[in-house]
């Protein structure tokens, strides 16, 4: 009798293990199937029992029901998903509250762009450009002239009065297309006829827009020179490279073409042609200043010119907010420090990208 009881108890036993081992198994099976369907079921478990705990001390276990599981897996994303939008929404919030350096629609409201037909900008348009960035970079003593760009300092330039030879040095570009300032000491033998070589290349941001604009060529951007063609054109050397030298101090070093990417920004028609009346165009665009001095280089052939041009970025901007400008003759007969705002009317410009469009 004893084996037989023996024998029946550890039939019990091993009948026990293998109910274990196949719950068990069971139950890891329905735990690893949960979790590869992101479902932790083992800390809803916890989160019944604890539900369960706190009910039974207000209301008692018989009012306690066990929801679908399936929902609180889905209120749980809903969750989530409702603190990555609130996430977003606060992003775009906070960079609503930085300087733009596009012109937005919300801000678009607020400046008068005028029409594309129009010949020179508002004042509100000039004004666009001037973010805390661009401020911080001129410094705030400007004074708009009426006619489309500022004076800068009082217009008195922080230029060294030129002495000794000629030179001209051209800007860099970064990483990111934005072209530094280009500078020199301008000569009377610099002088000469405009050189133009045809070329398929665009500086940066260049999205060509047509628009009705007769006297501006009816398009929007112009390849802009920092160091005008005509100033330089008679120590432009036809076998240049196409990177341009840093640094020329003779003839045939510099290359004046409007197609060489260390002189050239993205740079609206009537920021780059405007000279208040000439060819049916108006305001004090980079050509006006450019007029005054070809004007000092061809009439006072012993006087040497300080010169600088350098674009003005706002952030990471492809396109620049406009021309800085400054020239210093040693003759005492020329001086400017202005800035040209890079806008054109009745056009909403995203400087970051250099796309555009009409808002008429």
């Amino acid at each position: 009798m004893k084996k037989n009881n023996s024998m029946g108890c550890l039939g019990y036993l091993w009948a026990l293990v293998i109910v274990l081992g196949v719950g068990g198994g069971l139950a890891y099976g329905v735990i690893h199937i949960s979790n590869q369907r992101h479902f932790d079921i083992l800390g809803e478990m916890s989160k019944w029992g604890a539900t369960i705990w706190n009910n039974t001390d207000k209301t008692g276990l018989d009012s306690f029901q066990v929801g679908d599981p399936n929902e609180k897996v889905n209120q749980a994303k809903d969750k989530v998903s409702s603190v990555i939008d609130k996430g977003k929404n606060t992003l775009q919030d906070k960079t609503k509250e930085k300087p733009s350096s596009t012109t937005s629609s919300e801000n678009s409201e607020k400046i008068n762009y005028g029409k594309t037909t129009d010949l020179e900008p508002t004042e509100s348009l000039a004004q666009s450009v001037l973010n805390d960035d661009v401020l911080k970079q001129l410094g705030k003593s400007l004074k708009y002239n009426g006619h489309g760009s500022y004076a800068v300092n009082n217009n008195h330039s922080t230029l060294t009065p030129p002495k000794g030879s000629a030179w001209l040095q051209s800007g860099v570009l970064n990483s990111k297309g934005q072209l530094s300032e280009s500078s020199g000491i301008l000569s009377h033998a610099m002088y000469g006829k405009r050189v133009n070589t045809e070329t398929e290349w665009q500086p940066a941001g260049y999205h060509q827009l047509k628009i009705n604009a007769p006297e501006y060529g009816n398009y929007l951007w112009n390849k802009g020179h920092s160091i005008g063609a005509a100033m330089t054109s008679a120590w432009s050397g036809e076998s240049v490279s196409f990177t341009m030298p840093i640094k020329a101090t003779h003839k045939g070093e510099w290359n004046a073409s409007e197609y060489y990417a260390e002189n050239i920004t993205t740079q609206t028609s009537w920021a780059n042609q405007a000279i208040d009346g000439q060819y049916g165009t108006k305001g004090y665009g980079q050509n006006y200043y450019e007029a005054l001095v070809r004007k000092e280089q061809t009439t006072h052939k012993k006087s040497l010119i300080a010169y600088s041009v350098k674009p003005i970025y706002s952030g990471n901007n492809v396109v620049p907010s406009g021309n800085q400008i400054q020239a210093l003759s040693s003759d005492g007969d020329l001086e400017l420090n202005v800035f040209i705002p890079n806008v054109q009317m009745g056009v909403n410009i995203d400087y970051q990208t250099g796309e555009a469009y009409i808002l008429e």
